[in-house]
């Protein structure tokens, strides 16, 4: 066997190619923290059972902790998502940055780095372990953050106000706190679920403007849930799931599963012909810009069709309708970085209904995250009629979804 003898400096250099070829990285300022932090730092037993190259690869989460059922509930974020993130997020030196969700401290290190000595940065988690874990190696190598025990849904108001807050687990709405805590001007960014079962989450990066939150830029991801202010296992992404590793000529990776609502009343015989058809030859449809599979995608999931679910076929990921008795399936799918495709399997109305939503989709002119506009509203207003495309109703707030087509 050939070990990888690679130093970790050579690593990063090496990451930082891949985040820039991919567009990941535009600004000097993310480019400079990813080659001065070093990862394995903050997740040493990864990287002693792995070696370094593993920790390195720019579309790979680390879990870290796991609940009582086995289920992730802590994690270093892939490095192409934490770039574009910090991206959006436009931290600058000086600035004051409230973290929600500590993880392992790698991107606490990162803010430090960027926010340089002058700035602050905060990190709040409802795990002690976590702070604990995060707290020694952000102390080992020499980063001066805050970081403390508590509900990240109040954020941390003995730190206010902030510059930017981060938020690195997926929330069903915008808690007051997040903004009241915020200067006007300020951004807050966080993974949103647009649907209670169905992935991927937009991750919004939102300016405040006076009692309201407007989105400034979207993402498309996948993040753990907040978890509950007892720190008890979190009830979400529990959801039916479909799942099989077989390496076949279509199919070389082995991973193929469907996850959602719509799988849970299958019988065993009609799970097995859905596995079955999707481990065969699909027949493509077409094929999407990125972008605008993304678009599709979300569009999807706040149309709402009650067959919906997330499916994962190989080294793409997406969602696809599936069809009475699971006899035919139709998805949209996408490879990170790399175009989207639609594509069918077996003899059925699915292909049909999928065609249904892409006409109403061209017919808003095949809106793409870039037009999906966020607008947030508190209290009372927040419930106010309105003319939004559709809205999602929170605890105390309101998010108003619209697309947002450019003049011709």
């Amino acid at each position: 066997m050939t070990i990888d003898k690679r130093s970790s400096a050579s690593l990063r250099k090496e990451l930082i190619e891949s985040l820039d070829r991919s567009g990941a990285i535009r600004s000097r300022l993310v480019r400079r923290v990813f080659q001065a932090v070093p990862r394995e730092l903050f997740v040493p037993e990864i990287a002693a059972r792995d070696g370094l190259p593993a920790i390195y690869r720019p579309e790979l989460a680390l879990a870290t902790a796991t609940d009582s059922r086995g289920t992730p509930i802590s994690s270093s974020s892939a490095p192409v998502i934490m770039a574009l993130m910090l991206e959006d997020l436009n931290v600058h030196p000086g600035h004051r940055v409230l973290e929600i969700g500590v993880g392992t401290g790698y991107n606490a290190a990162l803010l430090k780095t960027l926010v340089g000595p002058r700035g602050r940065v905060t990190s709040v988690d409802i795990e002690a372990a976590f702070v604990r874990r995060a707290k020694r190696a952000l102390v080992a190598g020499g980063y001066s953050c805050r970081v403390v025990v508590g509900d990240g849904r109040q954020g941390w108001a003995a730190g206010a106000p902030y510059d930017r807050i981060i938020v690195t687990a997926a929330s069903d709405g915008i808690p007051s706190a997040w903004r009241d805590q915020l200067v006007d001007g300020g951004l807050v960014q966080l993974p949103l679920r647009l649907t209670s079962a169905v992935l991927p989450q937009a991750i919004a990066t939102f300016r405040r403007e006076g009692e309201t939150l407007r989105s400034v830029a979207i993402l498309s991801g996948a993040f753990m849930p907040l978890r509950d202010a007892d720190g008890a296992d979190s009830p979400a992404d529990a959801d039916p799931t479909l799942r099989v590793m077989i390496r076949t000529k279509s199919n070389p990776n082995g991973l193929l599963s469907l996850d959602g609502d719509a799988i849970s009343g299958l019988s065993a015989t009609a799970g097995k012909r859905i596995l079955t058809l999707l481990l065969g030859e699909s027949h493509r449809v077409r094929t999407l810009q990125s972008q605008s599979a993304l678009g599709l995608i979300t569009f999807l999931q706040l149309s709402g069709p009650p067959n919906l679910v997330r499916c994962t076929l190989a080294d793409r990921y997406g969602v696809a309708l599936v069809g009475p008795r699971a006899a035919s399936v139709a998805a949209i799918t996408r490879a990170p970085g790399q175009p989207g495709r639609i594509e069918t399997w077996g003899a059925g109305p699915a292909e049909e209904l999928l065609s249904s939503y892409v006409m109403r989709w061209e017919k808003l002119g095949r809106p793409t995250l870039h037009e999906l506009q966020l607008t947030v509203r508190f209290g009372s207003k927040a419930r106010m009629p309105s003319t939004s495309w559709r809205q999602l109703q929170g605890a105390d707030s309101t998010v108003q979804i619209d697309w947002v087509m450019p003049a011709e």
